[in-house]
């Protein structure tokens, strides 16, 4: 299984264990959102054979619990389409009317701005 299809399998099952619906903090690597917050910031992956890398991550938290959902772009950097996707998604979610949690993953993510 290639490394990046793990670090990507790896987020998924981080984001589906941790019970972040009860937390009044959710934490991800260098990235902390309160509820009715959005913040970005990066999950550091310890190097092997690749050396160290750091993916860019969003979550969007919302006021109330709820389900948690990941969303990944950018997998194959040649197919744009589910990037463009996945920044306009995460441009129009507004985390004080969301219900539970998103996370977006897309090589292109830079800290959220609206």
């Amino acid at each position: 299984m290639p490394r990046c299809l793990k670090i990507e399998l790896l987020l998924v099952i981080l984001l589906i264990c941790l019970p972040a619906r009860c937390q009044s903090q959710f934490t991800l690597g260098t990235i902390e959102a309160k509820p009715g917050q959005v913040a970005s910031g990066f999950l550091p992956v310890s190097g092997g054979t690749d050396g160290d890398t750091n993916i860019p991550v969003t979550i969007i938290r919302g006021t109330n619990p709820g389900p948690i959902l990941a969303l990944i772009a950018g997998v194959h950097g040649s197919e744009y389409a589910p990037i463009l996707a996945l920044q306009r998604v995460r441009a129009s979610l507004d985390a004080k009317q969301l219900m539970g949690m998103v996370a977006a993953r897309s090589p292109t993510l830079l800290p959220y701005q609206k």
